[in-house]
């Protein structure tokens, strides 16, 4: 079992380095990670994520994904020939870091143990690729890939902060 789930948000640009292009991050914990309210514009967007995987040799494989957040959970999907579904077979313990590029430049790291499942594949891929594509774009997205790939979710409802 791992370390328990985690959620951190993420804040930059400091004051007094505005201008010159220096940012800072301050990690603030979450006493209450259900509690999205500072971030939930920020989940509601199709913001850029990156999703942190374990490789067999202990390096982290970084790679930009689409997700959602859906009830409590977290959600993306991987096609059946991505490494990075290997990896989470191996290892379940994953990190998505959701951001924006812009001010405030507010973030949110989620890491916990994910759940592989091709329970609703095909509606939860279209869910996520809606967000990011036009409806058109999006359902053409979804039926190239119909059938083929996981759902990967947080395990547990994001209940506890580290």
């Amino acid at each position: 079992m791992g370390p328990g789930p985690s959620l951190v948000l993420l804040h930059g640009e400091s004051p007094r380095c505005a201008g010159r292009g220096i940012r800072f991050i301050r990690i603030e914990c979450v006493a209450n990670p259900r509690d999205l309210s500072s971030v939930r514009s920020l989940l509601d967007l199709p913001a850029p994520a990156v999703l942190a995987t374990q490789r067999k040799n202990g390096t982290v494989k970084l790679a930009p994904v689409w997700f959602r957040h859906h009830g409590e959970h977290f959600e993306v999907v991987i096609t059946d020939d991505d490494v990075k579904l290997k990896h989470i077979k191996r290892n379940s313990i994953v990190t998505l870091l959701i951001f924006e590029a812009t001010p405030p430049f507010r973030g949110v790291q989620v890491m916990d143990e994910a759940e592989i499942s091709r329970e609703n594949l095909d509606e939860t891929r279209q869910a996520i690729t809606g967000r990011y594509l036009d409806q058109d774009s999006s359902k053409k997205f979804t039926e190239r890939r119909r059938g083929n790939g996981a759902v990967v979710r947080s395990t547990r409802s994001i209940l506890a902060s580290r």
